[in-house]
């Protein structure tokens, strides 16, 4: 997991404590989230409507924390850093207007975001955060969508590197607190050592905006990232950048992670497996460019 711009355009990162959003309002371009901050229906008119009957995840405020730099998933918004954008920051909305729940969403580096859950600072973080066995071990997961790992490089590279092997001895940029990006890379490096050449030179940058800029200026020759994070890239930066190859053995789930055994965990599964089954889950993906593909059955919740 992972992830102040990210993206190609830019954004503020939030650096050691975590930073909640000033704002409560919610709008068409965006959705703003503080002390106060379950947004109504009346301020966005793109809300779910509450189910009759639903009860709140937990009693007061739900703390949910994002590194706000993983587009398509969660961006600040370019034009009112007050706000987030995305993919994730409707899905939230949807949810917690579902179960009437008054929430704060709050930014900080993606490293610091399951530590913030296992001591209590978060209720939970969404932001693009892959479900892997080892996250596992000291958080819960309800995962929402699937995803896997792409290796992107500048567009003059493209036409030479098809595999591997062309990332052999090049330094290649990863996110600082995403394990499966450099357990990639690391095999990667064991493949190019097998075949007699030098492993990836692995580099870490503590978001996406940072890999760009050592790509665009020549110190980084690729990254390996999220694949729908580069889709949403390379429609913001035409012609700057190409996804050179799909890494394989790479697709996993992507989950809302929370404190081991919470006791918010049932309900909650039953709120994703909710937006999972209703229509505002398609549309929401389209809307920030998803595929079908990586969209879950309902019962992928559970």
């Amino acid at each position: 997991m992972k992830r102040s711009i990210r993206g190609a355009t830019g954004h503020v990162i939030c650096t050691g404590i975590l930073v909640s959003l000033a704002v409560t309002a919610c709008s068409s371009s965006g959705s703003s989230a503080g002390s106060s901050a379950r947004s109504t229906a009346s301020a966005a008119g793109t809300s779910a409507v509450g189910t009759a009957g639903a009860q709140p995840l937990k009693a007061g405020t739900l703390k949910i924390g994002t590194s706000a730099d993983f587009p398509p998933m969660m961006i600040r918004d370019p034009s009112d850093p007050s706000k987030v954008q995305g993919f994730e920051a409707d899905m939230i909305k949807a949810l917690m207007d579902h179960v009437h729940q008054n929430y704060t969403i709050q930014i900080s580096n993606f490293s610091g975001l399951i530590p913030a859950i296992q001591s209590g600072q978060l209720d939970m973080a969404v932001s693009d955060v892959y479900v892997t066995a080892e996250r596992e071990k000291v958080v819960d997961f309800v995962p929402y969508m699937k995803s896997g790992l792409s290796v992107l490089v500048a567009q003059k590279n493209l036409s030479t590197t098809k595999s591997e092997l062309d990332l052999c001895g090049k330094p290649i940029g990863v996110v600082t607190g995403s394990p499966s990006e450099a357990e990639a890379g690391n095999s990667m490096t064991q493949k190019c050592k097998s075949a007699g050449k030098a492993g990836l030179d692995l580099k870490s940058f503590q978001a996406v905006s940072d890999e760009l800029a050592q790509i665009d200026n020549g110190r980084l020759f690729g990254i390996i990232e999220d694949s729908l994070s580069l889709i949403y890239v390379q429609k913001q930066k035409p012609g700057a950048y190409g996804v050179a190859f799909v890494v394989p053995g790479t697709e996993i789930e992507v989950g809302i992670a929370v404190a081991k055994n919470s006791p918010m965990l049932p309900a909650l599964r039953s709120d994703v497996e909710w937006y999972l089954s209703s229509a505002q889950y398609k549309t929401d993906a389209s809307k920030w460019g998803i595929p079908d593909t990586s969209l879950l059955s309902p019962s992928s919740s559970s």
